[in-house]
């Protein structure tokens, strides 16, 4: 069922890509699925050019027959289309992201588009931020990061991510992701984020506060509605 409302989100999507310019993709099933819908008929993008959010986004879309470009001073990004983990249902919309380990790409696309399309499947729709939140961070301040988390969130757990094998895993920008566990939801992520970016080290976090012109496309069981998210 989550496959076939993936599938509506790419057809409900569509008509929203403009026909030339830049646009920028995220990363995740939903972004994949968009991405496949688009490479039906690739000569009608043929104008546009494609900026990715991951390196699996960039396969999707060499496989799809869609133009990606390198992201460069001075280039205007119509629009960023991406998925989440979780979104706060109810105002301020926090969003929370990074569980795949894109986050800080997929941040800086946000920042850099006119507009930014979120598109999500309803089980994504949280009264609060739960669960484990993504830290990216340099390898060489893990230590010291440690630290930090250990003074400021004491009644909060934390691990480095790792692979199957063991070895730690790292992101497209040859960083460590360590993953933050709250006791409980979390009540200000905003605060949160702020904190944890004050850490030197920390380059980002994956919760997604402040942003504009945000709307969110949801794929429910019968239908998709859309939320302009005020962050």
């Amino acid at each position: 069922m989550q496959d076939e409302l993936k599938k509506r989100l790419g057809k409900d999507i569509l008509p929203l890509i403009p026909k030339e310019g830049v646009v920028a993709f995220g990363s995740g099933s939903t972004v994949n699925e968009i991405i496949k819908t688009l490479g039906e008929n690739p000569k009608e993008f043929r104008d546009v050019k494609f900026l990715s959010g991951s390196s699996l986004t960039s396969m999707e879309l060499n496989s799809a027959g869609l133009s990606e470009i390198k992201f460069m001073p001075g280039m205007e990004v119509k629009l960023c289309i991406d998925g989440a983990d979780q979104i706060c249902s109810e105002e301020p919309h926090h969003i929370l992201k990074g569980r795949g380990g894109a986050l800080l790409r997929e941040k800086v696309l946000w920042r850099a588009s006119e507009k930014v399309i979120v598109a999500v499947t309803e089980d994504k729709m949280v009264s609060q931020i739960l669960g484990s939140i993504p830290i990216e961070l340099d390898p060489f301040s893990l230590p010291h990061v440690y630290r930090m988390l250990n003074f400021f969130y004491q009644d909060f757990t934390w691990e480095l991510r790792r692979h199957s094998t063991g070895l730690p895993f790292y992101t497209d920008g040859g960083n460590y992701i360590v993953d933050l566990h709250p006791s409980s939801g979390l009540g200000d992520p905003h605060g949160v984020n702020y904190r944890l970016k004050g850490v030197t080290g920390v380059v980002d976090t994956g919760l997604f506060t402040d942003f504009k012109d945000v709307t969110a496309h949801i794929a429910g069981m019968e239908s998709t509605r859309t939320l302009d998210l005020v962050m």
